[in-house]
């Protein structure tokens, strides 16, 4: 894990970008290797714990544009880690491991690991005050960055894909599934708070079907007929993130099946 971990920074910290956490050093100590980054005063769901009322942050214009221009950067570091560029000869020469791990998959993107940092220690842009007052979000945890997948793959059952769930395959669709949990996430908190965001949770463990331990994932699997007379396993999304994705201009859940808005209508 130590060598496939300081592989994808190699290949991602070329890059510099912003949304990324960058790797400072590595060393051996007492028989066991360490990788250094910068200190983080916490990740995504701290920031949310620490900041469970509406009110604790005003819904200002100017937090409006934070959360968009975080979501905006996450996505893009997301996009550079999917982008991965393949290895030079020089690379393989350099780190012959490197060479196994050419394009990007994340694998594990989820609040935990998105790291908050609220103090902000590189020159800041003038159209970038924001982040003076509110810190910057990174991506983190580059083990899994890969495109040879392991056979077994351990991730969080709650933004699980369905394409790995029923297919068991690994793709960059996994990550892309993923990121727009955690945006669904950020955006209940922002319009509603920490104990919104918790009883989503609850709602969807409720709605769960997979067996006798609930698990609080986006979908159900669901079994079709197809055209052929063979049946086919299919995901459907629960119906507790349809209620919450349809939420009103002034923030409330939709209750009645008839009221269907688009997001951020």
């Amino acid at each position: 894990m130590f060598r496939e971990e300081v592989s994808a920074h190699k290949k991602l910290s070329c890059q510099d970008h912003p949304h990324l956490l960058k790797l400072q050093a590595t060393y051996f100590y007492q028989g066991r290797y360490h990788l250094l980054f910068r200190w983080a005063d916490g990740n995504l769901r701290d920031f949310w714990e620490k900041h469970p009322e509406p009110d604790d942050i005003p819904r200002t214009p100017g937090f409006a544009k934070w959360l968009v221009q975080q979501l905006v950067g996450l996505t893009s570091g997301l996009n550079a880690i999917l982008l991965c560029p393949p290895n030079t000869a020089d690379d393989v020469e350099e780190d012959k491991y490197a060479s196994e791990n050419i394009r990007g998959v994340h694998g594990n993107l989820k609040p935990e690991n998105i790291l908050w940092f609220e103090q902000i220690p590189e020159p800041i842009d003038p159209d970038e005050r924001l982040l003076q007052r509110y810190g910057r979000l990174l991506i983190s945890d580059f083990g899994r960055v890969q495109i040879d997948l392991p056979e077994t793959h351990f991730a969080s059952f709650t933004y699980q894909s369905p394409e790995f769930d029923i297919q068991e395959e690994l793709t960059q669709s996994f990550d892309i599934w993923t990121l727009g949990c955690v945006a669904l996430e950020f955006v209940v908190w922002y319009l509603r708070g920490l104990g919104a965001l918790n009883e989503f949770s609850r709602d969807r463990a409720v709605e769960d079907k997979s067996g006798p331990i609930k698990l609080d994932s986006y979908f159900h699997k669901k079994r079709k007929a197809g055209r052929d007379g063979q049946t086919f396993t299919t995901a459907v999304l629960k119906m507790s993130v349809v209620k919450v994705r349809e939420i009103q201009n002034n923030g409330a859940i939709c209750t009645s099946a008839k009221q269907t808005p688009k997001f951020g209508s």
